[in-house]
C-alpha cells in the first residue's frame, strides 16, 4: 500500500517525504537541494516497494496454488 499511495500522491504522500527529507539533516548532511528531497524520486522510491510486495504477494500465491 505504501508504494502505491506514493506513485499516486495519495493524500499528497509523495510531496511529504520530498518535504521531511527537505527537513531532516541526518550527521549534518543537507539533502535540501538534493534529489533525493524530489516528489520524483518519492514516486520512484514508492515504485520500488510495489515490485517488491507485488513480487512477494504473486510468489505466496503461486506457492499456495501448487500445495
Amino acid at each position: 500500500m505504501l508504494g502505491l499511495c506514493l506513485i499516486t500522491n495519495f493524500n499528497g504522500s509523495a510531496l511529504s517525504l520530498a518535504n521531511a527529507v527537505k527537513g531532516y539533516k541526518p550527521l549534518g548532511v543537507d539533502y535540501s537541494r538534493s534529489f533525493l528531497a524530489t516528489e520524483t524520486y518519492a514516486r520512484l522510491f514508492g515504485a520500488g516497494f510495489l515490485v517488491v510486495g507485488g513480487s512477494i504477494a504473486v510468489t505466496s500465491f503461486l506457492g499456495l496454488w501448487e500445495t
